[in-house]
């Protein structure tokens, strides 16, 4: 997903809306979102509608796998934006992925922490290709952005999601955690205030286990089946290979919690993180209603 900030200046010059939650005055915006129908974007659309805003969006033809397969929506957006001088903002939705890929990498980072920094580079096509295409991405995006010659005030929101199933025991994972609709609200902020600049990390200030996961569901499901076990190391690399998982990512990602350091999207975005219970239990209602369709 791609969100763009339009000034109305030129149309809409006289007109100034402002928004009690953010305290300053601007020109009346519009807001334009690529991959609109998207998990996250499809909750950035909801909540700029909510507040009354201007909202265009675009969305894929996911019969067009020509458009689906080949990732060139980002230069696309960034080469059309510098012809028209009424985007004042870019907002590159990215991903944790880009700065790590497995958490044996938190080992060489400062003080085990998570920060903005970093770049992933520990993963290639053969092991961790998904987060390698992120990192790849928003590389490249940074670069055609800084090669630009008026470039829009560009930023990068990095976040990580986790949904799952889980079965009678759990192994011993961590992952950084986030509300989707926090996602949304920052992508909203960090539009809105001309002051936010590079890269923000959207996620917990530290990584949370799998099995704290399913300790929550427990209470929420009512259901003894939920696991509220971490299953021994032992046993997860020796059922790793029939599940798909390499000795190699699991040597570099079992056991290891890390931290993150969110502070530049509490202090200058004002955001303020769900708890995390509160998201858990969200989730599972929604999964819930979506089954029972």
């Amino acid at each position: 997903m791609n969100f763009e900030l339009e000034s109305a200046r030129g149309r809409d010059s006289d007109k100034e809306h402002h928004d009690p939650t953010i305290g300053w005055a601007q020109p009346e915006l519009s807001f334009h979102v690529t991959g609109a129908s998207d998990f996250i974007a499809s909750h950035v659309v909801r909540q700029l509608l909510e507040k009354g805003e201007k909202v265009h969006a675009t969305v894929q033809n996911t019969k067009n796998t020509a458009k689906i397969q080949h990732l060139h929506g980002t230069q696309n957006v960034l080469d059309a934006v510098q012809k028209i001088e009424s985007v004042k903002t870019v907002i590159l939705t990215s991903s944790c992925a880009a700065i790590y890929g497995d958490n044996a990498d938190m080992l060489e980072m400062k003080d085990r922490t998570m920060t903005t920094e970093y770049f992933n580079t520990s993963n290639f096509v053969q092991h961790n290709a998904y987060s390698y295409s992120k990192t790849v991405a928003e590389q490249e995006a940074w670069k055609i952005y800084e090669a630009q010659a008026k470039p829009p005030r560009c930023l990068s929101l990095l976040d990580q999601i986790l949904c799952g199933q889980f079965f009678a025991g759990v192994p011993d994972l961590h992952f950084a955690l986030v509300d989707v609709r926090k996602v949304a609200t920052t992508h909203i902020r960090a539009a809105e205030n001309a002051d936010a600049h590079g890269r923000y990390i959207l996620t917990h200030d530290a990584s949370n286990s799998l099995v704290d996961i399913t300790r929550m569901l427990r209470p929420i499901t009512k259901l003894s089946l939920v696991p509220k076990h971490t299953l021994p190391n032992m046993v997860v690399r020796l059922a790793g290979p029939f599940l798909g998982f390499s000795q190699d990512w699991l040597r570099k990602n079992l056991s290891i919690s890390f931290k993150a350091d969110n502070r530049p999207s509490q202090e200058q975005l004002g955001i303020e993180y769900r708890p995390l219970e509160e998201t858990v239990a969200d989730h599972y209602e929604s999964w819930k209603k979506a089954k029972s369709r």
